[in-house]
């Protein structure tokens, strides 16, 4: 870790925002996932992994893709 922040020659600050700014991601990703389990009232792992729902995966990484899109240009409406 060191040897990266020496090299981006940046302070150890820039590190910790990063895993935060990771920890969050994650985390609203987790969020969809559950949130869209509640809503349509199915077990998303079940659906994902044992049931290997292709439909049900499109799905979910149109919702993701979707909210990253409104998350980035949300400041430009």
């Amino acid at each position: 870790m060191n040897q990266l922040l020496t090299t981006l020659g940046q302070s150890g600050d820039l590190a910790i925002y990063l895993l935060i700014d990771m920890a969050v991601a994650i985390a609203l990703l987790g969020g969809i996932r559950f949130t869209m389990g509640f809503i349509d009232n199915v077990d998303t792992k079940d659906e994902l992994s044992q049931k290997d729902n292709f439909a049900y995966g499109i799905s979910m990484a149109g919702a993701v893709a979707c909210h990253g899109y409104c998350t980035k240009w949300r400041n430009h409406w």
